[in-house]
């Protein structure tokens, strides 16, 4: 890595104005080059996320400055729950004009530290198949590869407006045995349990040769998650199928 190049610390929670205009830019810069066709990330909504962050992740943030602007960030999360902990989820990003330079594997080294420090075992991380880069390294690494997946794109107007008339037709032949529940907002309380319980099929999504075990989720994990959606300014709408039934969900 440049010898001129020094890596700081932020406090994400409690960064400065313009520590949280300088990391807008660049997550802009990143966003940019991997997701080209999304628009900019507002400052304000990307700070209200940064101090809303829930209580139980922790989240170090390693920062490299070239000219007052940011050419490379690291962050490390640790959920501080009782499943998995010998997991720590990490992201580097460094500008393409600073890339090649071990300016990542001198990030790498933040991240692993504090992992260990943590007793975290396993570090998880993804590339984008838009920066060669990234999979470059992680074969430098010795990362191994436990998973691949794609993102699907459908524009609106290319939407085949038939599709609709047919679901609606399958619905109501269900319509006897199911209803379908909207709620604008906050998760009604009269459901918070069922709908914890619900939620817990995220556990079956694929995971491929990763070692990890089923998350736990409560209530109040999903009460934070509202609260930082909230203070974003972030509109949620939930759809939900109850059975009529045994009103399960």
């Amino acid at each position: 890595m440049n010898h001129f190049l020094t890596i700081d610390e932020l406090e994400i929670r409690n960064a400065s104005p313009a520590e949280y205009e300088t990391l807008n830019v660049f997550a802009n810069q990143m966003q940019a080059e991997l997701l080209p066709n999304d628009p900019p990330l507002l400052l304000e909504q990307s700070i209200q996320k940064a101090k809303s962050l829930p209580l139980l992740v922790e989240l170090p943030i390693w920062v490299i400055y070239q000219n007052d602007k940011i050419v490379a960030r690291a962050e490390l999360q640790i959920l501080q729950i009782e499943q998995n902990k010998h997991i720590a989820t990490f992201d580097i990003q460094v500008l393409p004009e600073y890339r090649r330079q071990g300016i990542g594997q001198a990030l790498l080294q933040k991240i692993a530290t504090r992992a260990e420090q943590h007793g975290r075992t396993l570090l998880v991380g993804n590339t984008n198949q838009r920066v060669n880069a990234g999979a470059a390294m992680m074969q430098h690494i010795g990362a191994k590869l436990v998973l691949e997946s794609h993102s699907n794109q459908l524009l609106l107007q290319d939407f085949n407006q038939g599709l609709i008339k047919d679901w609606l037709t399958r619905a109501n032949a269900l319509s006897a045995n199911f209803e379908l529940l909207f709620w604008n907002g906050a998760f009604p309380e009269a459901h918070l349990l069922a709908f914890t319980k619900l939620f817990a099929v995220m556990n079956s999504i694929p995971r491929g040769n990763l070692d990890i075990e089923d998350f736990v989720f409560t209530p109040e994990m999903l009460r934070m998650m509202e609260h930082s959606w909230f203070a974003q300014g972030l509109v949620h709408w939930t759809l939900v199928l109850q059975e009529k039934s045994t009103g399960h969900l």
